[in-house]
C-alpha cells in the first residue's frame, strides 16, 4: 500500500501485482524499495502506470531468499527449509530482531485462524480476517490444523523468552537463539 501511495506521489499507477513483486524480490526494508520505486518511476516515465513486468525490468537488487518463505516454512512445520530460509536470510544481512517477528507472526496468525473458527467463523471470512493472500497461503488452513493451540501458545511464549533473552543478555549469538526458537515453533525441542 504505501508504494503504490508513493508511486502516486511520483506521478504515476503501481499495479498491485507490481507491487507484490518489488516486496518480495526486494524485502520489506523501506529504503531499498523507495530506490526501486526510483528506478520504475523513471523506467516508465511518461506512461500513467506501470506493470509487474515494468517493475521486473527495473529490479537492481534481488534477494536469494524470499523473507516471506521463512515463516510460511514455520507454519507448515518444515525444520530443514526454515532453518535453511534462517540461515540464508541472515546470510543476506538479516538480524535477529528483524527476523524474531516473522516467526511470532506466523505463530499468531495460526493461533486467530484456530480461535476464529472455534468461535463458528466461517473459513472463506477467517482467510479474508487473517490477511492472508490466495495464491500464497492456500494450504494456511491445512498446515493450521495439524498443530495444536497449546502448542502455538508455547512457541508464542518462547518467542517471548527469545526477545527478552536477546535485549537483556548481550552475549548471546542471535542467530543460536534464533535457530533454537525455529525448533522450538516447529515442535522439534
Amino acid at each position: 500500500r504505501r508504494l503504490r501511495e508513493e508511486a502516486k506521489k511520483l506521478g504515476f499507477e503501481l499495479a498491485p501485482a507490481a507491487a507484490d513483486l518489488m516486496v518480495e524480490e526486494s524485502g520489506s526494508e523501506w529504503g531499498v524499495l523507495r530506490a526501486e520505486l526510483e528506478k520504475v518511476a523513471l523506467y516508465v516515465r511518461g506512461k500513467p502506470a506501470a506493470t509487474a513486468e515494468d517493475a521486473a525490468a527495473c529490479l537492481g537488487w534481488r534477494r536469494k531468499v524470499n523473507v516471506w518463505d521463512f515463516p510460511r516454512a514455520i507454519q507448515k512445520r518444515d525444520t530443514t527449509a526454515a532453518l535453511t530460509l534462517l540461515k540464508g536470510l541472515l546470510e543476506e544481512g538479516e538480524d535477529a530482531y528483524s527476523l524474531l517477528p516473522k516467526v511470532r507472526g506466523a505463530l499468531n496468525t495460526q493461533l486467530k485462524a484456530k480461535r476464529l473458527l472455534r468461535s463458528g467463523v466461517p473459513q472463506d471470512q477467517a482467510f479474508f480476517k487473517l490477511g492472508l493472500k490466495k495464491g500464497w497461503d492456500s494450504a494456511f488452513f491445512d498446515w493450521t490444523a495439524k498443530v495444536k493451540e497449546p502448542h502455538l501458545v508455547r512457541a508464542l511464549r518462547a518467542c517471548l523468552e527469545t526477545e527478552a533473552d536477546l535485549k537483556s543478555k548481550s552475549w548471546l549469538d542471535g542467530a543460536v537463539e534464533l535457530e533454537t526458537l525455529v525448533l522450538k515453533a516447529c515442535g522439534k525441542v
